[in-house]
């Protein structure tokens, strides 16, 4: 049974060899090429100061499985403009949730939240959508899904880059939306949390409470990602990367109000 990668680093060959004998004694492993993992190429340039990441050869993968459902010409969007789906849609009957399901929709989105978690943050927000529908999707969610599979072939050579002459100190970016899904009252939020930059922590989801009004949603996001700030800190200072949190960590916002609550 095939269960997962990991890797290994250190300043030793001899201790990393001893630490591989033991867990192939247990469990039975082997050694594969470091550049590609879980389904992500690592790509060096060659003065190694900056590293890529893509998953080519899965996109390539899924848009074979799927080609026969898939618009001829590529998006430009990771996800359909103007679409917002909920389980509130009563206009979806039980057969067309049994249509959809039996042509894969599950499988799509779980595909499609692999490449959003390793290289395509651009996809959170539509595979959050996705995910919401996820027991009783519809045909507008099945295309939405066509249309994300469509924009990934277009940039299936495309990643996240990290550069050595980046940000060594963390910067957040947060952001929260004030419409809400009529299924709990709830609206969208987002962050990303910035390394060499690149994204090293990103999330697009429904907020844990109901707001108020906007700013209240953004004053939500706000605290989801400084949760996340002083969790990425904390591992900074466990690891001895000191120098990475020398200064305040900065997170962005585009509410006033929010910003202003935040400082107080």
């Amino acid at each position: 049974i095939y269960t997962d990668d990991v890797d290994m680093i250190g300043g030793s060959e001899d201790m990393m060899k001893e630490i591989f004998d033991v867990c192939h004694a247990k469990w039975g492993c082997r050694k594969e090429d470091s550049d590609f993992v879980l389904g992500v190429k690592r790509t060096l340039n060659e003065d190694r100061t900056e590293v890529v990441l893509t998953m080519t050869s899965y996109i390539d993968g899924m848009v074979e499985m799927f080609k026969e459902y898939l618009p001829n010409k590529n998006k430009t969007t990771p996800f359909p403009e103007h679409t917002f789906l909920s389980k509130c849609d009563k206009s979806v009957t039980d057969e067309e949730v049994r249509q959809v399901i039996e042509r894969g929709y599950q499988k799509l989105v779980g595909q499609l939240l692999w490449v959003a978690r390793n290289c395509a943050p651009e996809i959170a927000a539509g595979v959050s959508q996705l995910c919401k529908v996820m027991s009783r999707p519809s045909e507008t969610a099945w295309n939405a899904g066509m249309h994300m599979v469509s924009w990934l072939r277009s940039r299936r050579l495309h990643g996240i880059r990290f550069s050595h002459d980046g940000n060594t100190c963390p910067i957040a970016f947060s952001d929260a939306s004030n419409k809400v899904d009529p299924y709990d009252g709830k609206a969208q939020y987002g962050f990303v949390v910035m390394i060499n930059n690149g994204p090293v922590i990103y999330c697009s989801k429904k907020l844990n409470h109901v707001g108020l009004n906007a700013f209240h949603n953004e004053y939500m996001a706000i605290c989801e990602t400084g949760k996340h700030v002083v969790w990425l800190r904390q591992l900074l200072g466990e690891l001895g990367l000191t120098h990475m949190i020398h200064d305040p960590t900065v997170v962005y916002g585009d509410n006033y109000s929010a910003l202003n609550l935040s400082v107080e």
